[in-house]
């Protein structure tokens, strides 16, 4: 080959390769749809709307299922999804087949619903929820699913998820009865809602009434008094010049009853009476803590016992008893308080 004939390959080659470089140029690389949903809104608009259905629900049973059902981004993006499935759904004239199995969790929601008959059984509305939820997760274009979840979600007490499940409801509405519908349960919803709310404000202000919290105290008293029911508490014993005590109370039949225990008698501020056998000592006398020499009633766990000329305050824990006592002697003008007195409990 001459020198001639080179330089003209040459030219042939380059030229070629101008023209695949232009020819690629002008050729952008397509890309992927990287989401269902984007792939549905490919076939939207190339007018493949039973398609488009089938993208979009890939979509909610991927992206959709197991979020937070609370959560704003993801009710965005629920209500984009509906209200694009009921556009396809409206330039086809067959909607998809529904799945059995969402049927079924559809009807069997419907059952816990519709045989809820007493307060007893309104507990299975939570279960009625998971199964329209399960029916929705299943076949989410289809309205009836979303409407009912709304209702079981209403009849759960969850309005704010009940108004949730029924935007979704309302974007798939497919005709003017079904939205007729929507805005009817909505305003159950929302009625519902306020009449609860004030309820709970109405309960709030009776458990927090005079009465109320009187018979809750009465409440908590009894339960006290039943739990030291043959109860028996020990003092430390105590002595002054010419004596020496230790008092031991008992909880019977609920009531408080003491016994005075005499441990010590000095002879020399005692005259005129034979200690020589020391007969006194040991002495076990009932010191009763109410007026006329009676028991008092058990209180609960704090107990005021009254004397014609004073007064013994009974506190009570789960180990142990303090009382104070108070007397008013003849020719005072206050009472004489007595050091407060710890009593373990024994029994």
């Amino acid at each position: 080959m001459n020198a001639s004939s080179l330089k003209t390959l040459c030219l042939m080659i380059l030229g070629l390769m101008i023209l695949a470089s232009q020819t690629f140029a002008q050729s952008p690389v397509q890309v992927r749809p990287a989401t269902p949903e984007q792939s549905g809104d490919e076939k939207m608009a190339a007018g493949q709307f039973a398609d488009a259905v089938f993208y979009y629900k890939t979509q909610w049973s991927t992206f959709m299922v197991g979020r937070n059902d609370s959560d704003a981004d993801t009710l965005m993006a629920r209500e984009r999804l509906a209200g694009k499935m009921a556009a396809a759904l409206a330039k086809i004239d067959k909607p998809p087949a529904i799945p059995d199995e969402a049927e079924f969790h559809g009807q069997k929601g419907r059952a816990f619903v519709e045989l809820a008959k007493t307060p007893a059984d309104f507990g299975n509305f939570p279960k009625a929820v998971k199964e329209f939820q399960d029916a929705v997760n299943l076949a989410p274009w289809v309205f009836n699913y979303h409407f009912n979840l709304a209702v079981a979600y209403k009849s759960a007490g969850q309005f704010n998820m009940a108004s949730n499940s029924l935007k979704l409801a309302k974007a798939l509405a497919p005709n003017d009865g079904d939205r007729r519908d929507t805005l009817k349960l909505r305003a159950e919803i929302e009625a519902s809602q306020e009449m609860a709310a004030a309820a709970k404000v109405e309960a709030e202000k009776a458990a927090n009434s005079p009465e109320a919290r009187a018979a809750k105290e009465k409440e908590a008293a009894q339960r006290f008094i039943a739990s030291v029911e043959d109860a028996k508490y020990v003092c430390r014993e105590y002595r002054t010049d010419d004596d020496g005590h230790r008092v031991e109370i008992d909880i019977r039949n609920g009531k408080i009853i003491g016994a005075n225990i005499i441990t010590w008698i000095n002879p020399k501020l005692r005259p005129g009476v034979d200690y020589s056998s020391n007969a006194f000592v040991g002495f076990r006398g009932l010191w009763p803590f109410g007026s006329d020499g009676e028991d008092i009633p058990l209180q609960g766990r704090v107990t005021v016992g009254r004397y014609n000329n004073g007064e013994t305050r009974i506190q009570i824990s789960d180990d142990r008893l303090v009382y104070v006592s108070q007397l008013l002697f003849a020719g005072h003008s206050s009472p004489t308080v007595y050091p407060a007195q710890t009593c373990i409990r024994t029994k």
